[in-house]
């Protein structure tokens, strides 16, 4: 847990917002293993806050599906299942290719150029894991921006987020934040710079049908991990 208190310095909002995202990185990429148990007092040491913004941290992080909380001063890292799993991308599959579609008709230039922008970071060669995801995380919510409502909003990035466990924790991934994948890092980047140019000639069922195909390798990759 020693880089634990630096994993949610990106975002400094509220002290619980801080924490949230703080403990979210820290299950995401397997610093906290699934099914690990999170003892409140040895959290709230490690990231120097009080038990109340860390109690808000971890009712966030249940809704997301993330955290189990425990009777006490504890809660356990969610398990994972390949059932689980299947239930994330079904539900990304219902929403997004939707939600793309939609987005073609009402994307602007400048909109397009901020997400061309963040494509550049996402192909650094040199870029983490941790930092990859969170580009590419930004990259796929601002695809779909136009056509989201808060709600949309909040469960696309809810299920990007338990989708993410499942592709950082596979064999010789959990822990592994401070490397970079080539090969994966290349895919996001294809796939979305594709998605980019379609979204740039407003083919709305072109932009469904490579966000369908997404979605599928996503599983693969997420079950082959």
């Amino acid at each position: 847990m020693t880089e634990l208190a630096n994993a949610g310095s990106m975002r400094r909002r509220s002290v619980a917002d801080w924490v949230t995202d703080a403990l979210r990185s820290a299950i995401v990429t397997g610093r906290f293993a699934p099914g690990e148990r999170l003892s409140l007092r040895e959290v709230s040491r490690q990231l120097g806050v009080s038990f109340i913004p860390l109690r808000e941290a971890l009712c966030s992080l249940e809704a997301e599906g993330l955290v189990v909380a425990q009777r006490g001063r504890s809660a356990v890292v969610a398990p994972m299942t390949p059932g689980d799993l299947a239930s994330i991308l079904w539900l990304r599959r219902q929403i997004e290719p939707v939600l793309v579609s939609s987005a073609a008709e009402l994307h602007t230039p400048a909109g397009l150029a901020r997400v061309e922008h963040q494509l550049a970071a996402c192909a650094d060669p040199g870029v983490t894991v941790e930092r990859h995801r969170e580009v590419h995380h930004r990259v796929h919510l601002d695809l779909l921006w136009p056509a989201m409502t808060r709600w949309d909003m909040g469960v696309v990035e809810m299920l990007l987020y338990a989708t993410s466990r499942y592709l950082c924790l596979g064999p010789g991934r959990a822990g592994a934040w401070g490397e970079t994948i080539p090969r994966e890092r290349d895919e996001h980047v294809a796939v979305h710079r594709e998605l980019l140019e379609v979204l740039r000639v407003r083919d709305a069922d072109q932009a469904r049908m490579l966000m369908r195909r997404h979605l599928d390798q996503v599983e693969r990759d997420a079950v082959d991990h």
